[in-house]
């Protein structure tokens, strides 16, 4: 299977409100179990890597349910990427490896970028500082390359969201490859 996945962790809305939300959308997405306040459900858009895609996504998410999201996006296992919404407003995103996209890479573009650095740690509730946020996301990393699982994993830690969010992607949970008791995802087959 691929590395790459995507989801998308909401926060501030009820794990039945966010069901019934996609619902009405006729999203195609699997939505897994409620864990330290956050519910991280899966979807195509985010799959691909389709950041535009999943923006516009959270800003509807957000802005009809009154909550925060962030979106999490792994490509080829190369690239990691972050979005976050609030009430309805695109409030930061982050790129490990912006040069893989880009038509001409160069020096300049082979670092992480982050924008929105203040909103992303409030929306997330901590009270790191950015210098903190951006250690943990890879902006010191001596290495030539970032690991995309590994700060993947550190997000997951730093901020208590959904331990299953590792990994957890749509073409995963088609294949059945939920992370955990698969009894404990829903299918909205869109």
């Amino acid at each position: 299977m691929t590395q790459s996945y995507g989801n998308i962790s909401v926060k501030g809305a009820e794990r039945d409100a966010l069901l019934g939300w996609l619902a009405a959308r006729k999203a195609d997405a699997w939505v897994g179990p409620e864990a330290g306040g956050w519910c991280a459900f899966a979807e195509p858009a985010t799959e691909t890597f389709d950041l535009e895609a999943a923006r516009d996504l959270m800003i509807a998410l957000t802005r009809d349910l009154d909550c925060i999201a962030l979106a999490v996006a792994v490509h080829n296992g190369d690239v990691l990427g972050l979005l976050a919404a609030l009430r309805g407003r695109h409030v930061a995103s982050y790129i490990s490896y912006p040069a893989i996209f880009a038509k001409a890479p160069s020096v300049d573009n082979m670092r992480p970028t982050i924008l929105g650095c203040d909103a992303l740690l409030a929306i997330l509730g901590s009270d790191m500082s950015e210098m903190d946020l951006k250690r943990v996301l890879g902006f010191f990393s001596r290495d030539d390359f970032i690991y995309p699982l590994e700060i993947h994993a550190d997000v997951i830690r730093t901020f208590a969201l959904p331990p299953y969010g590792l990994k957890f992607g749509h073409a995963r949970a088609e294949a059945g490859e939920l992370p955990g008791d698969a009894a404990d995802f829903t299918r909205i087959p869109g």
